[in-house]
């Protein structure tokens, strides 16, 4: 089975025991820049945390909606506490971000 990040496939059925013992995800889904919403949304976020009104910066916020999405998928394979199954990274920049395992 191949889905694309936040896609019905990736976040929205749950495939569990047997059905997924492994998760391959490839690269980094981060938001697309030049949408108007996702650029308007950062300098949001980073106004109001200069304000100190505002939880997280528009940098911090971006990642995290590209950590979530990640999150979702890699969910698809560990369904519960007795689950188990591979899940695999591919993408240079995990280790750019700090989140690679040594």
């Amino acid at each position: 089975l191949l889905a694309v990040y936040r896609g019905r496939m990736s976040e929205g059925v749950s495939f569990d025991d047997d059905f997924a013992r492994g998760v391959v995800c490839i690269g980094i889904p981060f938001p697309n820049l030049t949408e108007e919403r996702i650029a308007q949304k950062r300098a949001c976020n980073d106004y109001w945390l200069a304000q100190g009104l505002a939880p997280v910066s528009g940098d911090a916020w971006y990642e995290a909606k590209a950590l979530h999405a990640v999150a979702q998928a890699l969910g698809r394979c560990i369904r519960h506490p007795r689950d188990f199954g591979a899940l695999v990274l591919l993408d240079s920049r995990w280790a750019e971000l700090g989140k690679a395992a040594d």
